[in-house]
């Protein structure tokens, strides 16, 4: 029987960019994180810089399921949303300017 480790943070970083992003203006933020490549940018600088946590599955195991908000604490909900917003701010002016 094989395993798998699965990455726990990256759903949970993935759906708060798409939060913290929708509350920015269309142009250009969204559009300019709608390209592939800057979204994989902007969740690779995000997780880089948060604490992530994993979990090793049995290919027998039917599909995992995800904590929607495992966060240990407010202190770490509020660095994650911190790290997007700087992440957003770098990745444009680095890409843009």
């Amino acid at each position: 029987m094989s395993i798998t480790l699965v990455n726990l943070t990256l759903p949970i970083v993935t759906d708060e960019i798409e939060a913290t992003l929708d509350t920015y203006p269309e142009d250009p933020y969204q559009k300019a994180f709608a390209i592939p490549e800057l979204r994989e940018k902007l969740i690779a600088y995000v997780l880089s810089t948060i604490p992530s946590t994993y979990t090793v599955v049995e290919d027998a195991q039917p599909g995992i399921i995800y904590p929607k908000f495992p966060y240990r604490s407010l202190e770490l909900r509020l660095h994650i949303e911190n790290q997007i917003h700087k992440g957003i701010k770098y990745i444009l002016q680095s890409n843009f300017d």
